[in-house]
Order: C-alpha cells, then structure tokens, then sequence
C-alpha cells in the first residue's frame, strides 16, 4: 500500500469507533504531552541557570548542572510505562484492523500488555532492545536511528507470534523478525513518520490537546502499515483477516 491508501484505510477503521480511539490512548497521550512540555519548560529554565552561572564563572556550578542525572531513573519509568501502554493499543489496534474485533475495551485491551503473561516478557524485550540500541548508538548517532526503525515491529512480532503458539516467543527471534520484515521498509516508515510532521506542529500549537486526536490516527496508520509487512513475511495468514 501507498502512504495514502494506509492513511485511507486507518480512517476507514477509526470511523465510528473515534471517541473509544481517544480513550484508549489518553493516558500515553497525556504522558507525552507532560514529558515534552515539561521538558521543554527545564530546557529553558536550565538554559536560563547555565547562562547566569557562565556569566559569573563559576566552573563548579556549571559542572554540577551539567552531571545532574537526577531524573533519569523517573524518565525512564515513564518511558517504561509508556511501552506498555502504547504495545497494548498497537495490539488493539492491529486486530480491528484484521476484523478480530469491533469494538475497544477500555481495560481489556488497554492493560493487555501488564496481564501475568505479558509483563515480564515485555520487560526483559524492551530491556534487550534498548541494550542492542545503545550499542549501536555508541558507534554513531545514525546507525542506532537505523537500527532503531529495523527493530521497530519487535512487540509486534511477538504478538503474532504468541498468538500462533500459545508460548512465550524467542525475544531474539522476535528483534531478528523484525530487522528481516524492515528491510528495504525502513526509509519508507521513516517517510511514513515524516509525513505526521505537519499534524504535529499544530498539535504543538495547540499545547499538545490536538494529539487526542492525532495519535489514534497515526497508530492505526502504523497497525496497518504492520500488517502489510507480516503479511509478506508469512506471519500472518489470510485466515487472520476476518
């Protein structure tokens, strides 16, 4: 599919099931809208402190807000949790798409990914993978942007996977499917993103509430794009269509 036709088709699926979209995504929302504007407002005031304290050269002040590591044990909780909830409205999302279901649980699906059988394997692949992107990032901050779009569909994968089996998928396997699935589809999910960019300026203008409305759109965008792919890597069957 064109990038038209996903974005066709991800309204299609939306279309009367918006305001249950929106629920579902609320919390995530919400948590980004915090992070990036209160990032953006630290951004400012730490920039305001690190002009005032060059301006008195005192190279120990500066130091020490320099080093200031403070949060990034609560960044990474809310990035934690982000995952989860995000991986679980993808997995809705990708099973409206293949007409396994109508309509959107609140709690159903928007806490699937924290049920006893999730939990941990999710955990340990959102820490393997970002173990690999690190990695690759230490070499240069482009090769760990590509590898981060090569493993993009991992939680995804395993999804397919743990549906197929009933058992907890390889974790490695579920990276490698997903680097095999993006290749030669990588530029492409990229375009695909960029072309939000527009949307999300606006969002920002709006203070963020404009993503309410945004990302039910753009996860859908993405589930179908997903679909495409597991399609042509025979991980999913027309029999999965219904």
């Amino acid at each position: 599919m064109s990038r038209a036709e996903l974005k066709l088709q991800a309204k299609y699926l939306l279309k009367g099931r918006y305001t249950q979209a929106i629920l579902i995504c609320l919390i995530p929302t919400l948590l980004s809208i915090g992070i990036t504007y209160t990032g953006f407002l630290a951004s400012t005031v730490y920039a305001m402190i690190h002009s005032s304290l060059l301006q008195n050269r005192s190279f120990d002040s500066v130091l020490s807000y320099s080093l200031d590591f403070s949060d990034l044990p609560s960044s990474c909780f809310v990035d934690l949790i982000s995952f989860y909830l995000l991986t679980a409205i993808f997995w809705t999302f990708i099973n409206l798409s293949r007409g396994k279901k109508t309509q959107i649980s609140l709690i159903n699906d928007g806490f699937q990914t924290i049920s006893r059988k999730h939990l941990i394997p999710l955990f340990c692949l959102y820490i393997l993978r970002g173990i690999f992107l690190l990695g690759w990032s230490l070499l240069l901050i482009i090769p760990g942007i590509i590898k981060g779009y090569a493993y993009s569909q991992a939680e995804f994968v395993y999804y397919d996977l743990y549906e197929k089996t009933g058992e907890r998928p390889d974790l490695l396997e579920c990276l490698k499917r997903s680097e095999q699935m993006m290749k030669g589809h990588k530029f492409e999910y990229f375009v695909l993103d960029l072309s939000f960019i527009g949307w999300q300026i606006l969002c920002f203008l709006t203070l963020g509430l404009g993503y309410l409305w945004l990302n039910p759109y753009m996860y859908m965008t993405k589930a179908v794009f997903y679909n495409e792919l597991a399609k042509k890597e025979l991980l999913i069957e027309p029999a999965d269509f219904h």
